[in-house]
């Protein structure tokens, strides 16, 4: 069933067993979740399923690496893991690390994107959506999502390598391509970052 079939079902009422179905499916399967309900459909079977299986399977080892060629979609799965983990427990605070402040708000606006305007993921995860984002944290690199309890930490705080964040303390810390190629060339640089991470379990 095409998501315009979905939409189209879900406004005559009559859609609750596939809304209990589809929510089941996405809460119980990464993969599905990116694919159908985040409609990123150049994912396959063959490449992102075990991706996306290995990361539910191993989501309480403290720490994991994956190495992929660009253009493998490392980052689209990375953010739809973000969210995926969000919808699961909004009391969630995650970081979400890239290699600079801007690159890391990129994975951002795609989350947010999907928040505001994926009616799919509106319609299975209302409890999801902020009432009114101008009465809630909402910039270029933080959100807070409705929770049950109160934190210094948004729900989802994205920063580039070197960032200053002592005395915050997060649930879930990732790392999408936080060295580039030109910071790989530069010892100054890869030691400034090699001491970075040294003091990324503290956060």
């Amino acid at each position: 069933m095409s998501p315009t079939s979905v939409l189209e079902l879900a406004k005559t009422g009559a859609a609750e067993d596939l809304k209990s179905e589809m929510r089941a499916q996405a809460d119980s399967s990464l993969y599905y979740f990116a694919k159908v309900i985040l409609g990123y459909d150049r994912l396959v079977d063959y490449l992102h399923l075990p991706f996306c299986e290995h990361l539910q399977s191993t989501q309480d080892t403290r720490k994991r690496g994956y190495l992929y060629p660009r253009g493998h979609f490392k980052s689209t799965i990375f953010k739809a893991y973000i969210l995926w983990r969000v919808t699961k427990n909004l009391n969630l605070r995650v970081l979400g690390v890239g290699e600079a402040d801007k690159i890391a708000c990129k994975n951002l606006r795609d989350i947010k994107w999907h928040i505001l305007n994926n009616e799919i993921f509106r319609w299975l995860y209302p409890e999801v959506i902020p009432e009114d984002i101008n009465k809630t944290k909402w910039t270029d690199n933080e959100i807070l999502l409705p929770r049950k309890r109160s934190f210094d930490e948004s729900t989802i705080t994205m920063v580039g390598v070197g960032a200053k964040h002592t005395g915050f303390h997060y649930d879930l810390v990732g790392y999408d391509d936080p060295i580039g190629f030109v910071a790989a060339q530069s010892s100054p640089e890869m030691e400034s970052c090699i001491e970075w991470f040294k003091m990324a379990p503290g956060l």
